[in-house]
């Protein structure tokens, strides 16, 4: 009786595993971007209003399947934004009239805790006369 319920435990310990990977690969993380405007006379940054973020990438939606996925999204009044992505490989383009252009490839890992913060720092685009 004891050797069926040790192994009973065991079934359940190991099957428990076996779903928790499958749930941890596909987990969503909670990613927050910051956007800062670079002051040229200053030592600070000012945080960007209404910033946009282009985000693109690959997604692993089973094993060894990938899906390509699109999101356009804005900063808000403290120059970030929170989004929810899926493990894969992504590119950022953070961009906002009269700034240049920032682009960056970021990954999140399967068993990543969490997604992370980003910085992105935009300089004031000169203006010729």
């Amino acid at each position: 009786m004891k050797k069926k319920i040790v192994l009973l435990l065991l079934f359940l310990y190991i099957g428990s595993f076996g779903m928790g990977c499958n749930v941890l690969r596909w987990q969503i993380k909670e990613v927050t971007f910051r956007v800062y405007a670079i002051q040229e006379d200053s030592e600070y940054y000012i945080p960007l209003v209404g910033a946009k973020i282009a985000i693109s990438g690959t997604v692993y939606t089973a094993p060894s399947t990938t899906t390509s996925v699109s999101e356009t999204v804005y900063t808000n009044y403290s120059g970030e934004v929170v989004v929810n992505l899926q493990p894969g490989t992504y590119t950022i383009t953070v961009s906002k009239d009269g700034y240049g252009t920032v682009t960056q490839s970021i990954v999140l890992y399967t068993l990543q805790t969490s997604g992370g913060s980003y910085n992105f720092y935009l300089s004031e685009e000169s203006t010729q006369q």
